[in-house]
């Protein structure tokens, strides 16, 4: 009889861990951004790097500089992370060799602009798949509980 109350208990409490790992999986992926143009700023080897990010359903439609103060060659070349950022709709893209810093600091800007315009709590992740996903696990473990329980 203990044998059988220790399975329940633990059917219950993996039912339990399933259900909030899936759903809170869900909640933080569920990050989108406002719809806007944010200013944010990222430390370059001379100067603060100023940038205007414009965000459009979900992307990153536009970037723009409003104010840096680097050495023109190596800003020439750091701004190039400026169209992989765009393309790739974020800041995990590679800076630019012997421009290092500057396009650091653009990355570290468009984050910065970034964090303001992110916008978290979307319940959007739960479609109708999703939930019968968590429906048929909660099932599952309900199957396997009333074996336990057997």
């Amino acid at each position: 009889m203990k044998k059988n109350v220790f399975r329940v208990i633990l059917a219950v409490v993996l039912v339990a861990t399933v259900v909030v790992f899936t759903v809170s999986v869900g909640a933080v992926t569920a990050a989108h951004y406002k719809r806007g143009t944010y200013e944010g700023s990222g430390r370059g080897k001379f100067s603060d790097v100023v940038l205007s990010v414009k965000i459009r359903r979900d992307k990153i439609t536009a970037i723009d500089v409003i104010s840096q103060n680097e050495t023109p060659n190596y800003w020439k070349r750091a701004v190039a992370v400026i169209d992989r950022i765009i393309e790739s709709n974020n800041t995990a893209v590679d800076g630019v060799t012997g421009a290092t810093k500057s396009s650091n600091a653009i990355k570290a800007a468009v984050d910065n602009a970034l964090k303001q315009a992110t916008v978290y709590g979307d319940v959007s992740f739960l479609t109708p798949e999703f939930l019968k996903n968590i429906t048929d696990i909660f099932i599952r473990a309900l199957s396997f509980i009333k074996v336990a329980c057997s």
